[in-house]
């Protein structure tokens, strides 16, 4: 049997009782058995309209004979019948049901991916699930969800951001930083200037070597502070003792799948995605963003929700 965490929310009616009974559903299930319930936990509504009322979240771990297609569709089953509607992303609604892990397994699918890619940096996720799978290994990080639950509440409060073209990245920085009212570090090694062009190899050296110490003490001042958080480019990478709360990676590599062929008895070797040796290396809370598949404005949109969510 598969080990399995389901994340639960509900901000419409008599959420707890809606959740009560959506936990019953679920286990009603003959290939189905609860294990265990977090506790409820209240949450703000992040990212969807104005005006909505407080979620009432939770996790449950389950153990599960079905796939995981299965089990995904008995979800949407239980939320249809406790009245769900989809009518706007991030909406309200009665019960919210995502399935978050499937045993070990890495998923990309278009109708489901595993684990849930926006788990790891949601405290309304994270904080309930370490109460019933502090031990369970996302797949992704390498990490058990009780560290990774650490790293939310611990590391210093900035974003780093990864992958992609420069430009693209400073200016997804920018504007996040802007609508959230958060300072910027980039490689610059300052808040918003910017080094003269170098004039040969020896010149870029030294201006690299400038940049790095600057950007490290600034980085270094800015975790001290009572700051909500801010964003800086990938000096996570040469800066271990300040790695960052939230790994943002813009990537647009084709996403793999699970499964790999074989030829006769053969297994073939898996490619792992830079994306995914990115996350593993990071180990903490992550955020892909598809550049190949999102507009500015959907990755403006997505980072300003991860950041309000990890707070």
């Amino acid at each position: 049997m598969a080990t399995c965490l389901i994340a639960a929310g509900s901000n419409l009616g008599d959420r707890a009782a809606q959740l009560r009974a959506a936990a019953a559903d679920v286990a009603a299930h003959v290939e189905i058995q609860m294990e265990a319930q977090s506790g409820l936990h209240a949450t703000a509504p992040i990212g969807g309209s104005p005006g909505q009322g407080e979620f009432l979240n939770a996790v449950w771990r389950v153990r599960s004979t079905l796939s995981p297609e299965a089990l995904l569709n008995h979800l949407l089953h239980v939320e249809q019948t406790l009245g769900r509607t989809r009518l706007e992303r991030w909406g309200p609604r009665t019960v919210d049901l995502d399935l978050l892990t499937y045993d070990e397994l890495a998923l990309n699918e278009p109708e489901l991916e595993l684990p849930h890619p926006r788990m790891t940096f949601r405290r309304f996720v994270m904080e309930p699930a370490q109460d019933v799978g502090r031990d369970v290994l996302h797949p992704v990080c390498q990490a058990e969800i009780g560290r990774i639950a650490e790293i939310l509440r611990t590391r210093p409060p900035y974003v780093a951001l990864t992958g992609g073209d420069v430009r693209t990245r400073h200016k997804l920085a920018a504007r996040a930083a802007d609508q959230l009212s958060l300072p910027l570090v980039f490689r610059s090694g300052s808040l918003s200037g910017t080094h003269d062009a170098p004039h040969d190899v020896a010149d870029s050296r030294r201006i690299h070597a400038e940049s790095r110490t600057h950007a490290a003490q600034l980085l270094s001042d800015l975790a001290r502070t009572s700051l909500e958080g801010f964003l800086s480019d990938d000096w996570w990478r040469e800066l271990p003792d300040l790695e960052p709360r939230l790994l943002v990676i813009l990537d647009a590599e084709h996403a793999a799948t699970s499964e790999q062929p074989h030829l006769g008895s053969v297994p073939q070797v898996e490619t792992i995605p830079v994306w995914r040796q990115l996350a593993a290396k990071h180990g903490g809370p992550y955020l892909r963003l598809r550049t190949d598949q999102m507009s500015s404005e959907a990755m403006e949109h997505e980072l300003a929700a991860a950041i309000q969510a990890m707070r």
